[in-house]
């Protein structure tokens, strides 16, 4: 299947030894939850072994971890499952706290998050992607993930509407997928159906040169644009670039940092010439790159002095809070403060923002979606209150965002307990129990020895359950990260109980 890359892939026996193979497992690590030093060490108490990678110490590559996505300390956004070359595009865009940074193409929301680790709490993200299944996904990993600095757009990125302007654009273009074909027994999840056509090419070819050329007319003069995808082949990677760098001279190509690895890209391909700066672009092949998918980025700068040719600027964005939504911030802060004790001051430097009948917490840079309504912008940040008409409600990502600083209306509970709330069912606990009359009904914030896991509502009858159903029910473990390890197994009279595993030497 590979065959016809022979001429251009170095070492190709090596290649087809790699792609024959199973990809390893790389997770990113929070950094704004816990630190990728810290995140390793938990997860070597659990017996497992981690790498951290060269080109970032959030990155680690993990053996032993059969299911990563169903392990508590992911529910916990504590890290986010991101194969390795995956890292590079964003660290590649150089993002700065306070920057405005558009990605183009953001679905599932691997580069996204990642952005706003980056962003660290300051400036904003504009995640954009056409797809409503894939806008789902990415919503639940920005959530999940705890990020202020994300609002979510659903719009084609070819068309996208000219009026913002970023100092950062990230075009991880839809493509061929080639690296990440893996073939044979081992690598059978990766194995593609069939290889593309040339039609086909020929097709992703014209988007990705329209996507790259929108974001030229998108990032400030002086602003960089990262373009990336998981394909070898050279029609959707330097034909692309240097298609539009012929024409758009306010367009150069910059040297990407040496510890992001890959091989130059190339200059000549199939007779034809891309000229000599192509080779500051990068390839990556999984045999040479961390046992990684195949990967390819391309870092361009704007002119700082297109500025006064430019005929798409940045314009004032208007729109904010209406009274209704300025009393339900209000009403929801106080709320906030009555019931967990959380003061405002604690939530710095993020803001609480109202739109419609949710209060969001965001960036201080973060604009409100009234006044993005021209780009179809939605869910300015992170989700910290509905309003149910009958009584607020505090979300679950919300509560364990902002547990350090919740000071009441905090209810331990036992491991068993917990396993039993995520499997769908109620914990009952006596009604004249002293933590359960303290908190005289409603809502309260779930802990797990010190740390917040979610919202649960207290009855006289027993503990009821507010994390989402779809996440809460993917849990089965939790490693060394946040205490004892514990898998959740299922008992002969159908209630759910975490068993203590020990730990591995």
């Amino acid at each position: 299947m590979f065959d016809h890359r022979r001429a251009l892939i170095p070492d190709f026996e090596a290649f087809l030894d790699a792609v024959h193979s199973e990809p390893d497992l790389f997770l990113r690590a929070n950094a704004l939850r816990m630190p990728g030093p810290q995140l390793a060490e938990g997860l070597r108490r659990a017996g497992l072994e981690v790498e951290p990678l060269p080109f970032s110490p959030h990155a680690l590559r993990v053996r032993g971890l059969a299911s990563p996505g169903a392990t508590l300390e992911h529910m916990l956004g504590l890290y986010h499952v991101q194969g390795a070359t995956s890292m590079l595009a964003p660290l590649a865009l150089d993002v700065r706290p306070g920057h405005r940074v558009l990605d183009l193409c953001a679905a599932p929301g691997s580069k996204t998050t990642q952005i706003a680790e980056l962003l660290a709490g300051r400036g904003w993200v504009l995640a954009n992607d056409p797809y409503l299944d894939r806008l789902a996904v990415l919503k639940h990993h920005v959530e999940r993930l705890g990020h202020t600095s994300v609002a979510i757009a659903h719009n084609n990125g070819a068309a996208f509407a000219n009026g913002l302007r970023f100092d950062r654009v990230l075009v991880d273009a839809p493509c061929s997928g080639e690296g990440r074909w893996r073939l044979g027994a081992a690598g059978a999840a990766h194995r593609p159906a069939r290889a593309y056509t040339e039609s086909e090419v020929a097709r992703l070819h014209a988007l990705q040169r329209t996507l790259l050329r929108r974001a030229a007319n998108l990032v400030e003069p002086g602003g960089r644009i990262v373009y990336s995808t998981c394909t070898y082949a050279p029609e959707e990677n330097e034909a692309v670039v240097a298609d539009v760098l012929r024409e758009r001279p306010d367009l150069q190509l910059e040297p990407l940092p040496p510890e992001l690895g890959g091989e130059p890209g190339l200059t000549v391909w199939g007779g034809r010439r891309f000229g000599e700066t192509l080779a500051l672009t990068r390839r990556h092949y999984p045999h040479r790159s961390w046992n990684a998918s195949g990967f390819f980025i391309a870092r361009l700068r704007r002119d700082p002095d297109a500025a006064v040719r430019d005929r798409h600027r940045h314009r004032p964005l208007g729109g904010g809070e209406h009274e209704r939504e300025a009393a339900l911030r209000e009403s929801a802060l106080a709320y906030l403060h009555e019931r967990f004790g959380l003061e405002r001051a604690a939530l710095a430097p993020a803001r609480p923002l109202a739109s419609g009948r949710t209060v969001w917490l965001c960036s201080p840079e973060m604009p409100h979606p009234r006044g993005l309504e021209r780009w179809r912008v939605q869910n300015p940040g992170l989700r910290l209150v509905r309003d149910r008409s009958s009584r607020l409600k505090p979300t679950s990502t919300g509560l364990v965002a902002t547990g350090s600083a919740l000071r009441r209306a905090v209810l331990p509970l036992t491991p068993h307990e917990f396993a039993t709330l995520l499997a769908g069912q109620r914990v009952a606990r006596a009604a004249d129990a002293p933590e359960i009359v303290a908190l005289q009904g409603g809502y309260a914030a779930a802990q797990l020895g010190e740390r917040v896991v979610g919202c649960v509502f207290v009855r006289r009858d027993g503990i009821a359950s507010q994390i989402p159903r779809d996440t809460a029910r993917r849990v089965r473990e939790a490693l060394f990260v946040l205490g004892p390890r514990l898998r959740w197994a299922e008992g002969e009279d159908g209630a759910w109980r975490a068993e203590a595993v020990a730990a591995r030497r």
